[in-house]
């Protein structure tokens, strides 16, 4: 790609183009030629120009025609077109030039300074321009990060709602049921909440990085984030089978965490098998338990945000969240019935590379 601006110059005598060469050459411009209407038009279809010089006489095609041609397709439909020509002299080939869609002409024989002066005047107006198009991509690119941000916090926000929740409602259960019953075994299962709740708390200094100026995704190991998950929940019984590496952020363990803790209470599973596997360009981590399953009317409405059901009224929030998580990887979930009983949660994660 050049880094100076193109000019397209047209003319069927390749004297004429060594002239407007030789002068032309004084600005820091790139100089294409073209020796016919036709040939010019095929190239305004591969390069970008900041301007097109074209003579008025040439055979099958004259400058005229061209220039409609040029205003026909839309990528140069503006393109400032500058006639030469030797019959410029008279008022009838000024008129239907610019009819013909000319911004303005030169006289032949070519005077430099003339011919310098106005190319000068349409390079500095596409300067401007270029640098105006930047500054509008600028923009474009920060309100479209700003978007993302914004969308980020907010997924961060619900995965403190959402998760905090069930644990503190977990810990309140757990102390409830201790004072009814006296067994150490509930308060084991509260001060685990209270670990968890914590180790939420501190993963989310992790994802302030969601919001920050250049958010990216890093790798990460997805056999360590499972084993990590599941050293939460000791009164499940996991097999863990498979590696593999995929481009993610720090929202991958609530991804697994939300699935395993639907599977253990909505499904009241004891059992999960989580199988990692890489797929071309992706990482299919397939998490499948022995629980109760997906009632067949709510499977479509899972993963919608705030979608509740049943008596805990807590399906979906967890599950929207996961959604959206791999969504942000450039990934994909979805959930099948498992056999002979369960469900199965399948996510493809981008592996990375």
């Amino acid at each position: 790609m050049s880094k100076y601006p193109k000019i397209l110059i047209v003319d069927d005598k390749v004297e004429n183009l060594v002239v407007l060469e030789t002068i032309l050459n004084k600005l820091d411009v790139e100089l294409v030629r073209s020796f016919s209407g036709a040939d010019a038009l095929e190239k305004i279809m591969k390069h970008d120009f900041a301007l097109a010089l074209v003579d008025v006489q040439m055979p099958e095609m004259d400058g005229f025609t061209t220039v409609k041609h040029i205003r026909n397709v839309q990528k140069t439909k503006l393109l400032p077109v500058i006639f030469i020509s030797a019959v410029y002299s008279e008022n009838y080939y000024r008129i239907k030039g610019i009819q013909s869609g000319a911004v303005d002409f030169i006289v032949k024989p070519i005077i430099r300074e003339i011919l310098l002066g106005k190319v000068t005047v349409f390079l500095n107006l596409y300067k401007e321009k270029m640098l105006l198009q930047k500054e509008i991509d600028r923009r474009r690119k920060a309100e479209e990060k700003l978007k993302i941000n914004n969308h980020q916090l907010q997924l961060t926000n619900k995965i403190l709602r959402h998760d905090l929740l069930n644990y503190l409602t977990g810990i309140k259960s757990a102390l409830y049921l201790f004072e009814q019953q006296k067994e150490t075994n509930f308060l084991n299962e509260a001060n685990q909440r209270v670990d968890n709740s914590v180790a939420l708390i501190r993963n989310m200094k992790e994802l302030e990085k969601l919001t920050s100026s250049n958010p990216k995704l890093e790798t990460f190991n997805i056999e360590q984030v499972v084993k990590k998950v599941v050293e939460n929940y000791p009164q499940i019984e996991f097999e863990i089978n498979g590696e593999g590496k995929v481009l993610a952020d720090s929202t991958l363990y609530a991804v697994v965490q939300n699935i395993v803790e639907n599977a253990k209470i909505h499904g009241k599973c004891e059992k999960i098998d989580i199988h990692i596997e890489q797929k071309g360009d992706f990482c299919e981590i397939k998490i499948a338990d022995n629980g109760t399953g997906v009632p067949g009317k709510i499977k479509k409405k899972i993963f919608e945000e705030g979608y509740s059901y049943g008596e805990k009224g807590k399906t979906g929030l967890g599950l929207f969240i996961v959604k959206k998580a791999v969504e942000n990887y450039g990934g994909v979930v979805k959930m099948k019935d498992n056999n002979p009983k369960g469900a199965v949660f399948v996510i493809m994660v981008p592996i990375a590379k």
